[in-house]
């Protein structure tokens, strides 16, 4: 009984921790230098200065890094997302570290998302492999979303607000960096 408290408490203060570090309000918005603007959208979809992101990432199996972006929607009105963010990632300079990106094998169809204001969405990644120097500087994600013109940088931390600039093992120097992204889906937990 006592372990099983002591449990609950720790799933508590998880959850209290990951709320803290939710962003209170949205990002710069960066449009594309595309001939199309926000106006382009499917009607009803998500505009991308409507959203705010949050990125988070720790060690993982394999010398991995494995990670989390969170779309949240600080528009007035609900819209719709769907699909899988892609993303690039940036040192302090806006130059993207060399990264492939692959689907994960064992990732879903992306699946048409529904947001109301406040709401969010989330997509797990990996990125793997990482081999050259290491950045000197905080990392971001550029997180593009396919049919949604512009992007978000969102910087990379701890669950403590704490910028990131960590990368994952070197493990195959011949091989590329990967970055697997899943689908969007519902809820940031």
């Amino acid at each position: 009984m006592k372990k099983r408290l002591l449990l609950m408490l720790f799933m508590l203060l998880m959850f209290v921790i990951f709320a803290l570090t939710l962003p209170t309000r949205p990002p710069t918005f960066y449009p594309t230098p595309s001939p199309g603007d926000e106006e382009d959208i499917p009607r009803g979809a998500c505009r991308m200065s409507d959203l705010g992101g949050a990125a988070t990432w720790q060690a993982a199996a394999g010398g991995a890094l494995s990670g989390r972006l969170t779309l949240t929607l600080y528009g007035e009105s609900g819209c719709s997302l769907q699909g899988r963010p892609r993303i690039r990632i940036l040192p302090g300079d806006g130059e993207a570290l060399p990264v492939d990106l692959v689907i994960p094998l064992d990732d879903s169809a992306p699946q048409l998302l529904s947001l109301s204001p406040r709401a969010s969405a989330h997509a797990d990644f990996e990125w793997r492999n990482a081999c050259g120097d290491a950045p000197d500087a905080d990392l971001r994600l550029e997180v593009t979303l396919p049919g949604h013109p512009g992007k978000l940088l969102v910087p990379v931390t701890d669950p403590n607000g704490n910028a990131l600039r960590n990368t994952p093992a070197c493990d195959a120097p011949d091989e590329p960096s990967t970055l697997a992204v899943k689908a969007l889906v519902s809820g940031a937990e």
